[in-house]
């Protein structure tokens, strides 16, 4: 009788193991468009299905609250949260582990402009980058971008980010850089503005996947399931099959615009090395 009890509990606990799965928790909030971007979610779970051979069943798990960048890090570091994704700075670094892939090939540090409806002709005559640094422009407080711009020569105008379409109006500034998916729908229905045309600016900005560090598992899991999809071509097919971003590429014709490419100071070192691997980035002109 103790021999089948032994054996009955030694049945139920590896059924037990057999269906054990990794958990993984991420942020979701009503305020942050990002947070919710199907994109990171769908490449996340595309990750995990080609690790999961190797890393074992998973679970992805969304725990809804509308809380800062800083919160959401310390609750990934004190074990509350498993999963963000974010554009890197070297302060976010320092107190998680980043996985390096960019997850947007670098998309996150594209910028064109928003401009008075009346000025095209303006920047068509720019042709040289000290040209565009001689128009001010204008940015929110305390935006990631402003060190990244002024470390560049440009002199930036900030201001309250819900002010930012009345300064140019005023002219305090002349250009009002945005991210490239951004700037038609902060000017619908607005008259008084257009998105330029022919220029863009662009620089090192990557969007990773952040973990605890005292999470290697996922983090390795991550990094090897993004550099087998990186290297076999399906990282590729997936990001530019996203409906999002070929509404995007084709809205803002890159190729047919001059670029001018920019430093950003705030990489780390391993950020640094990815800034010469071609297969991490969107390949524009």
């Amino acid at each position: 009788m103790i021999k089948l009890t032994l054996i009955l509990v030694a049945l139920l606990l590896l059924s037990g193991f057999s269906q054990a799965r990794d958990v993984i928790r991420y942020q979701t909030s009503s305020l942050s468009s990002d947070a919710n971007n199907p994109y990171f979610i769908k490449l996340l779970e595309q990750v995990l299905q080609r690790t999961q051979a190797q890393f074992g069943d998973y679970q992805i798990q969304a725990v809804f609250g509308n809380l800062p960048k800083a919160r959401v890090a310390r609750m990934l570091q004190s074990g509350e949260l498993d999963l963000m994704w974010s554009a890197t700075n070297l302060d976010l670094e320092s107190q998680l582990a980043a996985v390096y892939v960019p997850l947007l090939k670098g998309m996150q540090g594209y910028r064109i402009f928003i401009i008075r409806a009346d000025e095209q002709g303006r920047f068509d005559s720019v042709s040289h980058i000290q040209q565009l640094k001689q128009i001010k422009l204008g940015q929110g407080f305390n935006w990631n971008d402003v060190p990244i711009l002024r470390h560049n020569g440009f002199n930036v105008i900030e201001g309250d980010k819900s002010r930012m379409l009345a300064m140019l109006k005023g002219k305090r500034f002349d250009m009002y850089p945005r991210g490239i998916y951004e700037p038609w729908r902060e000017i619908k229905d607005k008259a008084d503005f257009v998105v330029e045309r022919s220029l863009y600016i662009r620089y090192p900005l990557p969007k990773y996947f952040f973990v605890s560090k005292q999470n290697s598992v996922l983090h390795q899991r991550l990094h090897q399931g993004l550099e087998s999809m990186i290297d076999d071509g399906s990282f590729d097919a997936f990001f530019y099959a996203e409906p999002r971003f070929i509404e995007i590429f084709n809205r803002t014709r890159l190729d047919q615009r001059l670029s001018f490419q920019l430093i950003n100071p705030d990489l780390s070192p391993a950020s640094q090395q990815l800034v010469a691997q071609d297969k991490y980035w969107l390949q524009t002109k």
